[in-house]
């Protein structure tokens, strides 16, 4: 089956919202505008805040968004109905976006719960439920909790709304995006006017842990034991010969961008909002580090001997922190700077990190990188070949860029950590090569899995896989090589020919390649 554009299918399938778990009814056909709601309140507003998780897969130059309106349901002291766009933020998230506005004393609803991007949100004319409604006050904040989005039957999208994910982070997450909104964070924020009971809250959590999407933070630990971060606030575990890889709900309503199994066993997890998790019993349960970081999303996690580094992000600064085996006392050792370039920039790539021998290489789009030695202590930037919008590095300590120098996007690579490169010759239209060793690799491509025998120079198609894109690694002993969709695993032990089910998909994945 051939790879199809995501981009398109997704823009294809925006046309109906279905609303599941909070009882909301899609409604559509709206024709008004709404006006900007303005962020800073006055003195006789109040404001609603509340965050939006996009629980599915993301292309790399695509970022999490979400457009909603609100309007003021008549009531006897006002028949006048405003509708107002809220207002989206993202500082430190990276699969998700805080959604806020400064609203007048009344209650609320949602005429139209439209997509990210398409016009279903942007109308006014239409009833929401009244399981949706909430309440503003003067000089208080409204909180609504984590919305997760994803992906249901047909042509619809389904939303679950947890009320607690956020709500004791409300002093760090609203000032650190909405500075006007801080003076209301004090009292007790509000909800929604029906508030889910807490066993029916904590049956929605369960399903949205479940059914967390995985992003590209993993971690190979011992006997064959692999830990996945999720957008839901979740991380996985697999073992080797396993039938399932049990979500385990960390507690926090972020999603993890990095994971890595310490010299002691065990597992630390970061991610958005300068979160920072530890597991002394492979992930069975978790505890919080409190750390005092920058605001932002920890997107990398090194160990170097008994030491520990991360890489931060915070807009367009990137912080490297490093700590002793206790994790007690964190010191920023290295910093750089992200700068889009305007002309040849591909909008929206984040950083990412690698780690080669002692060299923690992060991508700094547009069209730069960066090493921190962790042996020396020492930081340099060196040039890509253009502009990022695809950065990896493969299992024999290669780099590879898809970069454009000026418009045309072509893949590279640098076997000397990016002082030099090269033109790669597997195909264009395809993502990281997956490398076993200096010889042996796979890559995925349009219209299927390639391998070379010969280091790259040549590649032969070795098997078909379905429409979604799959991400290709390697186990650390190069003896098994693993492709996932983000909600399956499959594995294969002849470097791509074969594939076999490592562990069935949660409820809302499908089965992607083909043996």
């Amino acid at each position: 089956m051939e790879l199809h554009c995501r981009s398109v299918l997704r823009a294809c399938a925006r046309i109906v919202l279905a609303v599941a778990f909070c009882g909301v009814a899609v409604l559509g056909g709206c024709t008004s505008v709404p006006s900007r709601s303005p962020i800073a309140p006055r003195d006789a507003d109040g404001a609603v805040f509340f965050k939006v998780t996009d629980n599915y897969a993301l292309e790399a130059w695509e970022l999490p968004s979400a457009f909603l309106a609100v309007r003021r349901v008549a009531d006897a002291a006002s028949p006048a109905t405003p509708c107002y766009w809220l207002r989206p933020g993202r500082r430190g998230l990276a699969g998700s976006t805080f959604l806020a506005g400064a609203l007048p004393p009344g209650t609320y609803e949602f005429p139209n719960l439209g997509l990210p991007g398409e016009k279903l949100g942007s109308g006014c004319d239409h009833h929401g439920p009244a399981t949706a409604r909430f309440s503003v006050a003067r000089g208080r904040l409204t909180y609504l909790g984590v919305w997760t989005q994803e992906k249901a039957s047909g042509n619809q999208q389904a939303i679950a709304v947890v009320d607690d994910g956020e709500r004791a982070h409300l002093e760090q997450s609203v000032p650190g995006e909405f500075p006007e909104l801080a003076r209301l964070v004090g009292q007790p924020p509000l909800g929604f006017l029906t508030p889910k009971s807490a066993d029916q809250n904590e049956k929605i959590t369960q399903q949205v842990v479940r059914r967390g999407f995985d992003t590209d933070a993993r971690a190979e630990g011992a006997s064959g034991t692999w830990f996945y971060g999720t957008r839901t606030g979740a991380v996985r575990r697999w073992r080797e010969g396993e039938s399932a890889a049990p979500a385990v709900d960390t507690g926090y309503r972020v999603s993890i961008e990095a994971i890595a199994v310490l010299s002691d066993n065990s597992v630390l997890a970061g991610g958005e909002q300068s979160t920072l998790l530890l597991s002394q019993d492979q992930g069975a349960t978790w505890t919080t580090l409190d750390v005092p970081l920058p605001y932002g999303v920890i997107f990398g996690l090194a160990v170097y001997r008994n030491d520990v580094v991360l890489a931060l992000l915070d807009k367009d600064d990137i912080h490297i922190y490093r700590s002793g085996a206790s994790l007690a006392s964190w010191k920023e050792v290295a910093g750089f700077h992200t700068e889009f370039a305007f002309f040849s920039g591909v909008p929206n790539i984040r950083p990412a990190a690698f780690v080669s021998g002692s060299s923690l290489v992060i991508s700094l789009p547009s069209r730069h990188m960066a090493i921190y030695d962790m042996a020396t202590g020492a930081s340099d930037t060196r040039d890509l070949p253009g502009a990022i919008q695809l950065f990896g590095m493969s299992g024999d300590g290669a780099l590879h860029c898809k970069c454009a120098p000026v418009i045309i996007t072509n893949p590279y690579e640098s076997h000397d950590l990016g002082k030099t490169w090269a033109a790669s010759t597997h195909d264009r239209y395809s993502l990281i090569p997956a490398m076993r060793d200096q010889t042996t690799g796979m890559v995925w491509t349009k219209d299927g899995i390639d391998r070379t025998r010969d280091g790259g120079h040549t590649w032969a198609r070795v098997s078909r896989p379905s429409g979604a894109l799959v991400n290709l690694f390697y186990s650390r002993d190069g003896k098994q090589a693993f492709a996932t969709d983000g909600f399956s695993m499959w594995q294969s032990t002849d470097d791509g020919g074969t594939w076999t089910r490592a562990f069935r998909p949660s409820a809302s994945g499908t089965g992607l390649l083909t043996r």
